[in-house]
């Protein structure tokens, strides 16, 4: 074996193999983070129902801006992933924050790691206040950079898994009430030949009857 050859094995295994970053960007943080992995559902949603999007310099800084954002309250916080069945829901998915009265993420998906004891005091519960609203203001500027192109596709996905549900629905009641027509149809033919059975039974018996003779 030529030195040339020695030397050319011994750089390519010295020469690391540069990292893909199959993210283009985007600091996509590991699914095991539980902090930042409401952005993992929030990035997937982009890629799928616009991913031009991801090409989108705004956007990129957008979302990298509210994952660095997550990651400032990573000891007290926990984002989740939607449930399946509210994956394209305009309701509690994550896209469209939705507050109520229990809410104190402000319609993240999550909880703050705070006990009940804490999360009544006065000085907490305003620590908390503020630090929601930090969430959803730097989320705020993404949602208004993806809205008009995620929120229709969500709609149009939602009513074609509602829509093909219903159908379905809808298919197997018509099948049941004609199984329902046909078995009350035998009825009426059995009770109709039932009724015949009768009416030949009650003529019979206005015929007088035979009466005995002796002679």
């Amino acid at each position: 074996m030529s030195d040339t050859t020695v030397e050319t094995k011994t750089k390519s295994k010295r020469t690391p193999k540069p990292k893909v970053d199959k993210y283009n960007g985007f600091k996509v943080q590991p699914r095991t983070r539980k902090v930042t992995k409401w952005t993992l559902y929030v990035y997937e949603m982009i890629k799928e129902a616009k991913p031009e999007l991801l090409s989108v310099d705004l956007v990129k800084d957008a979302f990298n801006n509210l994952v660095e954002c997550l990651i400032k309250y990573e000891s007290s916080l926990e984002t989740s992933l939607p449930q399946k069945y509210y994956k394209y829901r305009k309701d509690g998915n994550g896209i469209i924050l939705k507050n109520d009265y229990y809410s104190m993420l402000n319609g993240i998906p999550g909880k703050w790691n705070y006990t009940w004891q804490q999360q009544n005091d006065p000085i907490i519960r305003e620590e908390i206040k503020q630090k929601s609203k930090d969430i959803t203001d730097t989320y705020t500027v993404l949602y208004e950079l993806i809205k008009r192109d995620i929120v229709p596709y969500m709609e149009k996905k939602q009513w074609e898994i509602t829509s093909k549900k219903d159908i379905e629905y809808y298919h197997n009641q018509m099948e049941k009430l004609e199984r329902d027509i046909k078995m009350y149809e035998q009825s009426i033919i059995n009770t109709r030949k039932t009724l015949c059975e009768y009416a030949e039974k009650a003529l019979k018996l206005q015929q007088p009857p035979v009466l005995t003779k002796f002679d």
